[in-house]
């Protein structure tokens, strides 16, 4: 499981939404980064808890990348699990 904390994470009333955004030194972005791939190497499986609030989201692929690049002042990397769609056999 992938534990990260800093600002406080959002979770909103009577669902299971969370939003949560930090600032992480290179050590703990690499750290993060390698916990992530391994966790995308071994299943369909995201597993964090993020400020002592458990996220478990099982997920398909293909999964979205979008990359943004702002005139050399910032550089954005977006991934987009979504939900694993179960097929039905008839």
């Amino acid at each position: 499981m992938i534990e990260i904390s800093g600002k406080d994470a959002k979770r909103e009333a009577d669902t299971a939404e969370v939003e949560f955004e930090t600032h992480m030194s290179k050590e703990e972005l690499l750290s993060f980064l390698k916990s992530l791939a391994e966790q995308i190497e071994k299943e369909n499986a995201i597993h964090m808890l993020v400020d002592n609030i458990e996220v478990k989201f099982d997920y398909g692929f293909p999964v979205e990348v979008e990359v943004e690049h702002e005139s050399s002042k910032k550089l954005k990397i977006k991934l987009e699990f979504k939900k694993k769609h179960k097929i039905k056999l008839k």
